[in-house]
């Protein structure tokens, strides 16, 4: 029986963030994304909470600690894709969460499916869903189509 191995030609990180990671992409997005998305007002309105980061360095096959390689604010690098599981609430009057997926890249798209904002009801869900795009990024940037 042969085994093969697929070559990965993009370097992926998935994290937590933490409390300053969250300020360091929220500024990010607005500073230089020119982005209202990540406004503390938009925050406070939707009870926005950033649950999980992915980072992509395309053309990067080297597999190392992004953070390690680039610093503690790696977001400002051209060629890193940063993707989010966000945390919203459903709607106004309710305390249901839905959690959405995002992309900063040079401006800020959602996850979409079917030309609809893709909106989990679980965090697992939508965990599964981001554990998924990062191993097809690894491999090629197609994935990328689905964030509008």
């Amino acid at each position: 029986m042969k085994t093969t191995t697929k070559k990965h030609n993009n370097n992926t990180m998935q994290f937590r963030p933490d409390k300053v990671d969250c300020t360091y992409i929220k500024e990010h997005s607005m500073v230089n994304l020119d982005s209202y998305y990540f406004t503390s007002g938009n925050v406070k309105l939707f009870n926005s909470k950033i649950k999980r980061v992915l980072f992509v360095h395309k053309e990067d096959k080297s597999n190392s600690n992004i953070f390690s390689k680039y610093g503690y604010n790696p977001y400002n690098l051209d060629d890193l894709f940063t993707i989010l599981i966000e945390e919203v609430q459903a709607g106004f009057n309710t305390e249901e969460k839905e959690y959405k997926i995002v992309l900063l890249s040079y401006k800020v798209y959602q996850y979409r499916y079917n030309g609809q904002v893709a909106r989990y009801k679980d965090y697992k869900t939508a965990r599964n869903i981001l554990d998924r795009l990062e191993n097809g990024l690894k491999l090629n940037l197609d994935s990328l189509r689905y964030f509008h």
